[in-house]
């Protein structure tokens, strides 16, 4: 009885490991080798399996790019390098300090208009800002957000 694993005989298989079992005795720098230019083909491989499937998909610029939202008819949003920029040079700050861990009032009040622009001149979601403003997690830009346009962050009639 024949027992197939992953497409191949278990005979098949068995006379594989053999054969490399001889190779690795006989000549070791040539089975490194080749094991080693396999893994490279193989590597090669899906390489080119990826480059044909990103063929087909637009391409999407996460920070520094604009990009054609595809749920409209082509408008262009401005891309959120440009958009720090602006609020920096406003607030008299850089982009560095913005994206840094600074919690000076000044620099709270710079990323709190940078956060409520870039989701209404840029588009983008509150993931996308997190990882430009530093990797935060975009529950934190949510909250940044919402404090920005109540004013104080909670509902004071809650608790």
């Amino acid at each position: 009885m024949t027992v197939f694993l992953n497409g191949r005989s278990e005979a098949r298989r068995r006379i594989e490991a053999a054969g490399e079992a001889y190779a690795r005795k006989t000549d070791p720098l040539r089975f490194e080798r080749d094991r080693e230019i396999k893994g490279l083909q193989d590597r090669v491989t899906v390489l080119e399996r990826q480059v044909e499937f990103y063929k087909g998909l637009e391409p999407v610029f996460l920070l520094d790019l604009s990009h054609t939202d595809p749920g409209t008819s082509g408008v262009q949003y401005r891309s959120l390098t440009s958009l720090a920029e602006e609020v920096c040079q406003k607030h008299d700050t850089n982009v560095a300090t913005l994206v840094g861990a600074a919690r000076h009032r000044d620099i709270v009040k710079a990323r709190a208009e940078f956060c409520v622009r870039a989701i209404d001149e840029c588009g983008r979601s509150h993931s996308a800002i997190g990882r430009f403003l530093g990797n935060r997690d975009p529950s934190t830009i949510l909250w940044i957000v919402r404090k920005a346009k109540t004013g104080n962050g909670r509902d004071r009639s809650q608790g």
